[in-house]
């Protein structure tokens, strides 16, 4: 009788021991206790889990104007004269600071073409007054919201053109400051699924495009 009592203290003890070893190991949620994930859309209708972005370790771009952060997923467009400086600007004068590309290799395999983000202002006259109202034509024409990016109000505008089976999306997010419109901008530009082969290529997942280009406009601060 006493080997047999023996052998249940040692099994008990063993028992709680391994219990107390998984709980060390994992949280309440079933993931590892040192574990910090987000999860994200894939573009294929899954989703797929990876870290937070870290934008303190991205490349920064500044002016006397601004300065704004990009993570080298993106490439860096040369500027010429001549560029507009903003979606719908209509001729008025101003002038593009920055311009980024998000690359096709961003969403493969699917009709995502590119995406464009640019930085642009203005202190003309003209363009100062239409800055903070729907664009007419030729640019982004619904007043969306208002958007408080560190600590500045933009005002948000989308449109969308197409032509030759390309489609583009744009959203410009706009300010006046100092006198000063202020547009930070991008477009999305795709191709018509509906054009392909059946089973060729997959629908590219815009929300994810849109969630990468919004967390560099969230980078974005005035001086």
């Amino acid at each position: 009788m006493r080997n047999s009592t023996l052998v249940v203290v040692i099994l008990l003890i063993v028992v709680a021991g391994g219990f107390f070893f998984l709980g060390s190991q994992f949280s309440g949620t079933g993931q590892p206790a040192s574990v910090s994930t987000t999860t994200v859309s894939t573009g294929t209708g899954g989703t797929a889990t990876t870290p937070p972005d870290d934008t303190s370790a991205w490349q920064v771009y500044g002016t006397a104007l601004f300065t704004i952060r990009y993570p080298d997923i993106f490439t860096v467009n040369q500027i010429s004269a001549g560029d507009e400086w903003r979606t719908g600007a209509n001729g008025d004068a101003g002038t593009l600071d920055f311009s980024l590309t998000l690359p096709k290799s961003f969403e493969p395999g699917t009709n995502f073409g590119d995406a464009k983000l640019t930085v642009g202002h203005s202190a003309n006259t003209a363009s100062v007054a239409d800055c903070l109202k729907p664009d007419a034509s030729g640019g982004p024409g619904t007043s969306m919201t208002t958007r408080v990016i560190n600590g500045v109000t933009f005002t948000v505008f989308t449109s969308s053109d197409a032509g030759a089976g390309n489609l583009y999306d744009t959203t410009s997010y706009r300010t006046v400051q100092n006198k000063t419109c202020v547009a930070v901008e991008y477009t999305i530009h795709y191709s018509q699924f509906a054009n392909y082969p059946a089973g060729s290529i997959t629908q590219f997942d815009e929300t994810k495009v849109q969630a990468k280009l919004d967390s560099v406009v969230d980078t974005f601060t005035l001086k």
